[in-house]
């Protein structure tokens, strides 16, 4: 049997979540690399921490989400 498309559209917002959490972690290792290059370089704790003010990934919100999750489901529904 079929999934209902409440199911349907359940799985894409599991998977645009999936999606925008993998592309979070990416960013943090990035910012965390930079941040210990720029450590180990002997930067001061200053231009450091104003760096981290100005560069912290920030994680998605309930927008980015249901936007990610919009874009899916209409390439899939869009696609048959």
């Amino acid at each position: 049997m079929g999934k209902t498309p409440y199911e349907i559209r359940l799985d894409v917002l599991k998977m645009a979540q999936d999606m925008l959490e993998k592309e979070n972690k990416i960013e943090e290792l990035k910012f965390t690399s930079k941040v210990d290059s720029m450590i180990k370089s002997g930067l001061t704790s200053e231009e450091i921490s104003n760096f981290i003010d100005e560069n912290a990934p920030k994680s998605y919100d309930e927008t980015e989400l249901v936007t990610r999750s919009s874009a899916l489901y209409s390439f899939v529904s869009e696609n048959k």
